[in-house]
């Protein structure tokens, strides 16, 4: 059995529709695979900083939760 090539093992998230041969650059700038085997794409940076954005807002919720519980224990005593 042959081995199956990189295109039949991939499995893309969120597919380009940028034909490969109108990219700019050599097929070293067109991407970049990381210690693990996963490739890094354009997108990448984009859900990246969405997430980080999600994280973000529910660090502020807790913060501002836990700010509240701190400030009525002060002025309670209890």
């Amino acid at each position: 059995m042959a081995p199956r090539s990189l295109d039949e093992r991939l499995t893309l998230q969120t597919p380009c529709q940028m034909k490969w041969e109108d990219m700019r650059g050599d097929a070293r700038v067109r991407r970049y695979r990381r210690r693990d085997g996963t490739i890094v794409t354009g997108d990448c940076r984009r859900i990246w900083t969405t997430e980080r954005a999600e994280a973000l807002a529910h660090l502020s919720s807790v913060t501002t939760v836990a700010g509240a519980i701190a400030l009525r224990i002060t002025l309670l005593g209890t």
